[in-house]
């Protein structure tokens, strides 16, 4: 614990290369499985202020093996979407709306499978996902899905603006 303890320590302070240092150290030692996890995630999340994404998303993956959850997958699908990795957001997002614990949560996984579907052009499968979101919230409106995806971009700040008219623009085909 005096590891994590440490790293933790120098994170706040932003010494992320001497975090790194002892995070990988805890993470390839024999410690125990719940030490190696936590120093995965304040890696992780380490590894995201750098905007380290191919890292990153290799890292993700090794957490999902031993804890697969809604919020890592989550995480795991927004960080394949700002590499540009459609495809396997779309994937990350559909299995952590199954892991979802609430109708809100799912939704949410789920409308972020729809952009991620829009980005590709594949109007069908994102108007499937659109569909199960619909029967989830009961949504009789397109405006409703609108300010929700307003909303998602209004706190993601590196979606490109691009991204953002296109997806707008799309969902009147949903």
């Amino acid at each position: 614990m005096a590891g994590l303890k440490e790293a933790i320590s120098l994170i706040d302070n932003k010494e992320y290369d001497k975090a790194k240092r002892i995070l990988n150290k805890l993470i390839s030692k024999k410690t125990p499985l719940t030490t190696r996890l936590i120093a995965m995630v304040l890696l992780a999340n380490v590894l995201k202020v750098e905007g380290k994404y191919s890292k990153l998303s290799n890292l993700y993956d090794k957490i999902l093996e031993y804890l697969p959850s809604y919020q890592i997958y989550m995480n795991a699908g927004a960080n394949r979407f700002l590499m540009g990795d459609y495809k396997k957001a779309i994937k990350m997002y559909i299995k952590s709306a199954k892991l979802a614990k609430n109708d809100t949560d799912k939704i949410t996984a789920l409308i972020y499978g729809v952009i991620g579907y829009l980005l590709i052009d594949d109007i069908k499968n994102g108007k499937k996902l659109y569909s199960q979101a619909e029967k989830i919230s009961k949504l009789k409106s397109k405006k409703i899905l609108t300010a929700i995806i307003k909303d998602i971009f209004s706190k993601n700040k590196n979606v490109p603006p691009t991204h953002k008219d296109k997806i707008l623009s799309l969902l009147s085909k949903l």
